[in-house]
């Protein structure tokens, strides 16, 4: 459990900075779809006085695999093989009940404040598709604040929930599906328009060989000694402006990662783990407040504060959430 915390908690400080960081600096990323521009920025940027920025901004959004990773390691531990056929459609149902909770409340002022303070409007159905999970399909576009993740991560829950109905959880089978979707992430990076890899890459297709990667993790040891995963890293680092290593490298990244939250424990990071879903679902809407009233800030105290803040409010609003729980139980 603290590794898996430790793993939630790594991912959810990059993705948090990441988010913040990039727009501030104009850096882009290849998250959704890989535009070569964007490398060759991170490699000018990087050369600058605030490399460590560039840094985060181009490849904080691999904290999202790194949270894929730990949902299908998860679910494998905790359920496989105990979900009986007539309980499919309640094991979906209280996934999704727990995650339109948890988001519904910071959406609604989320929205509040783009549209109404910013003036940005986003299409009033994405209002009741992302709650109900279906904004992923139905839309091509890149979809508000860190809600595109939850309708993805829902469509992993049924994967799952397919994976052990038809019992093709086993070692060999994950092992040949995720080469099959690597093969089509390949197909997805050099063969399609880039609009058509934002919707698949919105979607749970574009993240499958991840997931199934935590599943094999709940039946096999995928750690490598540790040397192994220091080099590891540093050819992510590499990999990561190379086209042709895209679909390998969140793999690389999450194995390297495992093995080093194995061999060194952080208590910091295991507490990070544990306020990580409240931190996904405000830290967008904290973050909206503080472009809108801190932009003359130093752009290093700036950060600081950003993050203790948020990190304050979602402490907060772990404790009302299980205060509300346990009012209801």
């Amino acid at each position: 459990m603290n590794q898996s915390n430790q793993i939630k908690g790594l991912a959810i400080i990059a993705i948090v900075l990441h988010n913040f960081i990039r727009p501030i600096i104009g850096c882009q990323c290849n998250e959704m779809s890989w535009v070569e521009i964007n490398a060759t920025n991170f490699l000018i940027g990087i050369k600058s006085w605030i490399s460590p920025l560039y840094i985060i901004g181009f490849l904080g959004w691999y904290g999202v695999p790194l949270f894929i990773f730990v949902s299908g390691y998860g679910l494998s531990i905790k359920y496989d093989k105990k979900i009986e056929f007539n309980a499919g459609r309640k094991f979906l149902f209280k996934q999704w009940k727990k995650l339109v909770i948890l988001m519904m409340p910071t959406l609604l002022v989320f929205a509040f404040i783009v549209s109404v303070i910013y003036r940005r409007y986003y299409p009033a159905e994405l209002l009741w598709q992302i709650p109900t999970m279906t904004a992923n399909m139905l839309s091509f576009r890149i979809l508000p604040g860190p809600y595109w993740f939850f309708g993805m991560i829902f469509q992993k829950y049924a994967i799952f929930l397919i994976i052990s109905k038809l019992k093709i959880g086993t070692i060999r089978l994950l092992l040949i599906f995720a080469g099959i979707f690597i093969v089509f992430d390949y197909f997805v990076l050099y063969g399609v328009a880039p609009d058509t890899m934002v919707w698949i890459r919105h979607n749970s297709i574009g993240w499958i060989p991840v997931f199934l990667l935590g599943m094999l993790a709940a039946r096999i040891d995928i750690t490598v000694p540790k040397p192994i995963a220091f080099i590891g890293l540093a050819l992510f680092s590499v990999m990561s402006v190379v086209k042709w290593f895209h679909p390998l490298n969140g793999l690389l990244l999450v194995v390297c990662v495992v093995t080093l939250c194995k061999a060194f424990e952080s208590k910091s990071l295991v507490l990070m783990g544990l306020l990580s879903a409240y931190l996904f679902v405000l830290h967008g809407l904290t973050r909206e407040i503080f472009y809108l009233s801190c932009w003359n800030w130093n752009l290093f105290v700036l950060i600081t504060v950003y993050f203790a803040v948020t990190l304050t409010a979602s402490y907060g609003y772990m404790r009302l959430d299980k205060f509300i729980t346990r009012k209801n139980n």
